[in-house]
């Protein structure tokens, strides 16, 4: 089987007003890195001279490593979202063609490093993201809108909806919602409460009504 080229991944995260953003082009590398929690699990063994030892696996601790090169632009992006939890983010290995592999979820913004300097004159940055969820999909063509009801005065904020077909962790952009403080359009990783509802992490101090949301 032929190995399959990353240069053309796609990689995107919600920046401070909850718009998905690719940040592919401010990178050259993306490190993935994935451990599990080791549990003794060794029993006594009647009658053997040597014990056998039993490893369990619990909780596994998964996160990104990005690098890249410092631009006023990535300065500016990666400031705003600096420390922030539960960010939607987007990651595409092969590119976000129809059909290809798509991991989404919610993740932890680590510390952003700022302009890296390096004696050769290039300027460099990093921070690390700590995946909170993930989910393992494919691209689909964009799919039909589901109509808003209400989002609620809460924190998370409950937004009612018609039968939305989401689960748990899901990435949706919400669009021409209004009356909501703060606005809450743009694009959220969904907890789901019921078949025509769920909640964003954003606190909402007024309800807002209408709009729609697209499922990814």
């Amino acid at each position: 089987m032929a190995a399959i080229r990353g240069a053309g991944l796609s990689f995107k995260l919600a920046g401070s007003t909850y718009v998905m953003t690719e940040v592919a082009s401010w990178l050259n590398d993306l490190g993935a890195s994935a451990s599990s929690d080791e549990l003794d699990g060794s029993t006594f063994s009647p009658g053997a001279t040597q014990p056998v030892k039993t490893t369990l696996y619990g909780a596994t601790t998964r996160g990104y490593a990005l690098s890249g090169r410092w631009l006023p632009g990535v300065e500016t992006f990666f400031s705003a979202i600096d420390g922030r939890i539960d960010v939607p983010y987007q990651h595409y290995p092969e590119g976000s063609a129809v059909g290809k592999v798509m991991i989404s979820g919610g993740c932890n913004i680590g510390a952003w490093s700022g302009p890296v300097q390096e004696v050769n004159g290039v300027i460099g940055f990093s921070i690390p993201l700590s995946i909170n969820t993930r989910m393992v999909g494919t691209v689909v063509a964009p799919p039909a809108t589901i109509a808003i009801s209400s989002s609620s005065v809460a924190d998370p904020t409950l937004i009612a909806t018609a039968t939305h077909g989401l689960v748990t962790g899901q990435v949706i952009t919400i669009a021409s919602h209004v009356g909501a403080i703060p606005n809450i359009n743009g694009t959220h990783a969904v907890t789901v409460v019921s078949v025509t509802s769920f909640t964003i992490p954003v606190n909402v101090t007024t309800a807002g009504t209408g709009g729609t949301l697209q499922r990814y």
